[in-house]
C-alpha cells in the first residue's frame, strides 16, 4: 500500500510538472497574441449629428478593418472624440475640417446596365479596368421640360427605360434628408451651374418644382430592392452605403449624371486623433461604411469596394448664390408608386424575380455565414478562457493532494 501510495504522489508531482511547463510557455504567448491585438485595436467615440438617420445609426457601434488595423465607432455624445454634423456650428477643443465628409447626387438603374444591352444613349469610360457611365443631368432635365420621350434622347431598347415613354425620373420623397440639397441642384443645373441671383432664382425655381413635381416620389430603398424597375433614380451617392446588400453584388446600375451638387459634413476631431483619423477618411473600409467620400481623396479601385461602379473623381459644387424661395409653387404631393416589374423582352430571355430572390437569398445566407463566424469567434474565445481556468483549478487540486499526501 505505501509503496503504491508513493507511485501516486510521484505521478502527480510529474503531472503538475508537465502541467506547469506547458502554462509557462502557453501563458506568456497568449499575454504577447493580446498585446499585439491590442496594437492593431482602435475605437473612437464619435457623435453623429445629422439630418441623415439612417447614416446615424449606420456608423453607431460599428467595427471595420482599415489601415491593417481594426476601428470601432463607439456611440457617444459626451465629449466624443469624433463629430461629424451638417450644422453650422462650433465645437471648442476640436480640429475643424470643414466639409470633410460629402456626398453627391448620382443615378441609378436596374441590374441590366451592366450587361450592355442598353447603354450606346450613355456615355461609357473606363477606369480601373470598369466600365462606368455617365449622363449629363442637363439633358435629361431639358427632356422632362420639352415632354419627350426617352426615345429621344437616343434610348432605342426596352431594358433600362421604356423608350416609347415620356422622360421621368424617380426621386426620393420631399421628407428625405436630400430633398432641400435636390431641389437646389436640379435649380443650379437649369442655369449651366451658375450661381442663382436675385433676378433668376425665383423662375429657376418654379421650374426645378415643376420638374419635382412631375418626378416619382418614391422611398429609395424600393427601388433598389426592385431588380427589373424600368427608369432611373436620382439620389445621394451614400445610398450605395445604405442598401450595401444590394449594391455589393453589382445587381444595380450606377450612372454619374455630371457635375452635381455636394451635400457636405462638418467633421471635429481632438487634436490627438486628428492625423490617425484623417487618414482613416479616405480609406476603402471607411467609404464602404459611412458612404461618404473624403476631402482628402478616395480610390473606388480597390478591393471590396462597393462604389467601384463609381468613379474615383467626381465634379461637384457649394450651393453659392440666392437662397430658394420656399414656395414659388407648391408641388401636389406625389404619392410614392408602387415599382413596376420589367416585361420580359422578344430577344433575350432576362432574369425573373426567382433569380433576383435568389441572389437576395445569397446575400442573406452570406451575411448569416459571417454572423455565425464572429460568433464561432467569440465562443472560441469563452472556451480557451475556461479551459486554463480548468487547468488551474486542476494544478490547485493537485498541489492540495500532495498537502495531504505528505
Amino acid at each position: 500500500m505505501f509503496i503504491k501510495a508513493k507511485y501516486k504522489i510521484w505521478f502527480t508531482i510529474l503531472a503538475v510538472c508537465v502541467i506547469c511547463s506547458v502554462l509557462m510557455r502557453v501563458i506568456p504567448q497568449i499575454k504577447a497574441n493580446k498585446e499585439e491585438k491590442k496594437k492593431n485595436e482602435v475605437s473612437y467615440t464619435i457623435q453623429m449629428d445629422t439630418k441623415d438617420q439612417a447614416l446615424n445609426s449606420r456608423i453607431s457601434n460599428q467595427t471595420i478593418t482599415a489601415k491593417g488595423k481594426d476601428v470601432t465607432f463607439i456611440h457617444s455624445n459626451l465629449d466624443p472624440d469624433i463629430i461629424v454634423t451638417d450644422k453650422s456650428e462650433e465645437h471648442a477643443g476640436y480640429e475643424k475640417m470643414e466639409g470633410g465628409l460629402y456626398t453627391t447626387f448620382t443615378l441609378f438603374a436596374n441590374k441590366y446596365l451592366y450587361k450592355g444591352y442598353d447603354d450606346n444613349w450613355l456615355n461609357k469610360s473606363n477606369e480601373h479596368d470598369t466600365d462606368k457611365y455617365s449622363k449629363d443631368i442637363r439633358l435629361l432635365l431639358e427632356a422632362i421640360e420639352h415632354k419627350k420621350n426617352w426615345n429621344d434622347i437616343g434610348a432605342e431598347n426596352n431594358y433600362i427605360v421604356k423608350p416609347d415613354e415620356p422622360v421621368k425620373l424617380y426621386i426620393p420623397t420631399k421628407y428625405h434628408y436630400s430633398y432641400d440639397s435636390l431641389r437646389k441642384y436640379i435649380a443650379v443645373a437649369l442655369n449651366d451651374y451658375e450661381p442663382l441671383n436675385d433676378e433668376n432664382a425665383k423662375e429657376l425655381t418654379k421650374r426645378a418644382d415643376k420638374i419635382l413635381e412631375e418626378s416619382k416620389q418614391i422611398e429609395l430603398s424600393a427601388f433598389v430592392e426592385e431588380s427589373d424597375i424600368y427608369g432611373l433614380l436620382l439620389a445621394p451617392e451614400s445610398t450605395v452605403a445604405e442598401c450595401r446588400n444590394i449594391f455589393k453584388n453589382y445587381t444595380r446600375g450606377i450612372i454619374y449624371p455630371g457635375k452635381s451638387i455636394k451635400i457636405q459634413y462638418d467633421v471635429y476631431v481632438k487634436p490627438d486623433k486628428l492625423n490617425d483619423f484623417r487618414e482613416l477618411m479616405s480609406s476603402n473600409d471607411f467609404f464602404n461604411l459611412f458612404g461618404l467620400r473624403s476631402i482628402y481623396g478616395n480610390h473606388t479601385g480597390e478591393k471590396n469596394c462597393m462604389f467601384e461602379k463609381c468613379f474615383d473623381v467626381v465634379d461637384s459644387f457649394d450651393y453659392v448664390g440666392t437662397e430658394l424661395p420656399v414656395s414659388v409653387t407648391v408641388p401636389e404631393t406625389t404619392e410614392v408608386e408602387k415599382v413596376p416589374s420589367a416585361e420580359e423582352t422578344e430577344t433575350e430571355d432576362v432574369t425573373s424575380e426567382d433569380v433576383t430572390e435568389d441572389e437576395d437569398n445569397e446575400t442573406e445566407k452570406e451575411s448569416e455565414s459571417e454572423n455565425a463566424e464572429n460568433s464561432t469567434e467569440e465562443e472560441a474565445k469563452h472556451i480557451s478562457g475556461g479551459f486554463f481556468l480548468f487547468l488551474l483549478f486542476i494544478v490547485i487540486l493537485l498541489m492540495i493532494v500532495l498537502v495531504i499526501s505528505s
